[in-house]
């Protein structure tokens, strides 16, 4: 599937971007500067732990939940391979 829309993301030092999956598209993050952590949940109930820094990419397919913590003040970007504004449910969170 094709990106149709990118942003930049900026997350300070010690934020959790909470636990959350998109129901309607893959995402790719592209780590520009700093530091974190990504855990992704995989399908087959185990998890995923994965230190990032600049230049690091990742792929989270269609319903897979993920979060970062920032361990420096980060900006990355995401870029979605369908336009967020044109989602019924952009993204869905977990407790």
């Amino acid at each position: 599937m094709p990106i149709v829309e990118w942003n930049l993301i900026f997350t300070k030092s010690g934020e959790n971007r909470g636990f959350h999956y998109h129901k309607e598209f893959d995402e790719y993050v592209l780590v520009v500067e700093g530091h974190g952590a990504y855990v992704s949940r995989e399908a087959d109930g185990g998890s995923s732990f994965l230190k990032v820094a600049a230049g690091d990419c990742l792929h989270f397919p269609t319903r897979t939940p993920h979060t970062l913590h920032a361990i420096t003040d980060m900006r990355m970007v995401a870029l979605l391979t369908k336009r967020w504004n044109d989602c019924s449910e952009p993204m869905t969170r977990i407790d």
